[in-house]
């Protein structure tokens, strides 16, 4: 629960983890090739992003945010009031 100014706020949620933004697992999924081409590797390369969510909500005093991180992951979660 967090204490905030009421107002209207952009919430973004960046995941990490084994389904996203992991290079490795990625790797591993095809089959862990010892040799990479450079057709893999930029495939590999384009897995590392995070996924993003972001929403908007309208918030009078708190914010209560119920998320889950699996094992392994991280999950940042920024707040921004929108003016």
């Amino acid at each position: 629960i967090l204490s905030l100014q009421s107002g209207h706020y952009r919430i973004k949620r960046w995941n990490l983890n084994r389904n996203s933004g992991s290079t490795f697992d990625a790797w591993q999924d095809m089959g862990a090739p010892e040799q990479i081409q450079t057709d893999v590797y930029n495939y590999l390369k384009s897995k590392e992003i995070p996924e993003i969510k972001i929403s908007t909500e309208d918030i009078t005093n708190e914010l209560i945010i119920s998320d889950s991180v699996p094992p392994h992951g991280i999950l940042l979660i920024e707040i921004d009031k929108i003016n």
